[in-house]
């Protein structure tokens, strides 16, 4: 009978514990128009895209609309995929992504990496930016068309970061179409959370009172 306690306990703690939403856009800036103005994408030319995220969010995937402006053969060209925290991100050198994946050109259109599980520690505004690395991608050159529409979720802020060294800048920063994912936990009802708990001690509880009387 205690056990049967115990584990009913343990089993309705466990049933409270935080959920998962299903993934939404936490960044849709909208997909580029038709005639839209396409930016190089190389080695020397990275882009980013600010955002907020909540405390505990899990990014599932991240997508930039790529097109092989310039080069007819450029298929399974990778990029890079990177997060950066909000703090003290612009203007600087030193800025060191949080998260970073990699992605691959198809076909003109949205590319990029699903199944991701990162989760922001902290909840505040982060940055998706989308770069080629050298020296492995050095020759890569693609493009990300401007300006978008359509989208869904917009961006808080543009940059741009040319290669000289000065990091990202949002001076004159066009904007691009970028999209994330990611999904929230569920908060429960604190009624729920003392229910809970109060079945796992009371499983506790009657367990150790079998123990003593065995004793």
């Amino acid at each position: 009978m205690k056990n049967k306690v115990l584990m009913a306990g343990i089993v309705i703690a466990a049933a409270a514990l935080p959920g998962m939403a299903s993934a939404a856009f936490v960044l849709d800036t909208g997909t580029p128009t038709s005639n839209a103005m396409a930016m190089s994408l190389d080695s020397g030319d990275f882009y980013a895209a600010e955002f907020s995220l909540a405390a505990g969010s899990t990014v599932t995937s991240i997508q930039a609309y790529i097109t092989n402006a310039f080069f007819a053969d450029s298929p399974n060209d990778t990029f890079t995929l990177a997060i950066y925290s909000g703090n003290n991100f612009l203007n600087n050198r030193n800025a060191a992504a949080v998260f970073a994946t990699q992605g691959s050109y198809q076909s003109d259109g949205w590319n990029g990496a699903n199944g991701l599980s990162w989760t922001a520690s902290t909840g505040g505004n982060y940055w998706a930016a989308v770069e080629i690395n050298p020296p492995a991608d050095s020759a890569v050159q693609l493009a990300l068309p401007s300006p978008t529409s359509g989208g869904t979720v917009a961006a808080k802020d543009f940059a741009f970061n040319d290669g000289s060294g000065n990091g990202y800048s949002d001076a004159g920063a066009l904007p691009f179409g970028i999209q994330v994912t990611a999904t929230a936990p569920v908060p429960l009802p604190p009624t729920l959370w003392l229910f809970a708990c109060g079945a796992l001690g009371l499983g506790f509880g009657v367990r150790r009172k079998g123990d003593s009387a065995a004793a």
